[in-house]
């Protein structure tokens, strides 16, 4: 279970229409979709991606009136594991649906 920080709570709560946690999995295609871009980004830094990911592949999919903003908070910091990630998800979309 997660739970954001006591410094981040009163901000999420009432700054905000929603949150969530994801899994890993998103954060890594997020990562790998910024490096298909040359974005050089961590799965912490994707993170916000990936819950837009998570987003679309649930019934939580943003529609004509959303109004979404996605910060890459941080860069390459394990070059291994971005070695690792660029080449597992090399195809993200298969038959424009991503894979989840």
């Amino acid at each position: 279970m997660c739970f954001p920080s006591d410094i981040a709570w009163p901000i999420l709560r009432d700054m905000t229409d929603q949150y969530l946690a994801i899994v890993d999995q998103y954060a890594e295609q997020a990562a790998s979709l910024l490096y298909m871009d040359d974005i050089k980004s961590s799965n912490s830094g994707a993170a916000g991606i990936g819950g837009l990911l998570s987003m679309i592949a649930t019934s939580l999919a943003p529609d004509s009136n959303s109004n979404i903003l996605c910060i890459n908070t941080e860069g390459e910091s394990d070059t291994i594991e971005y070695n690792r990630l660029s080449q597992q998800y090399p195809n993200l979309f298969n038959d424009n649906k991503l894979i989840h």
